[in-house]
């Protein structure tokens, strides 16, 4: 299992569409991955669930992964929310 404490800095303004590539992106890993804000966590491969965490920019947010790509997992969400040349 990896774990990261990550600052969100690249949410759209039509978040929706963000949450539905971070949803898709999770998709493309075996490992199970998890975003925790406050007293949810929530499957990053669950549209409905991801929907209601309700992402927006400088929200800190952990992530964990586990399983055989856990650590690419981790890293590629990782790079998808906190992105340096946001839009």
């Amino acid at each position: 299992m990896v774990n990261e404490k990550i600052t969100v800095t690249n949410v759209s303004e039509s978040s929706n569409n963000s949450v539905a590539d971070l949803v898709q992106l999770a998709m493309r890993y075996s490992s199970s991955i998890y975003l925790s804000t406050g007293d949810k966590k929530i499957n990053a491969k669950s549209i409905m669930g991801m929907l209601s965490i309700n992402l927006f920019n400088e929200q800190e947010i952990a992530v964990s992964a586990v399983g055989p790509d856990e650590k690419e997992a981790l890293e590629a969400i990782r790079r998808f929310l906190a992105q340096d040349d946001v839009q």
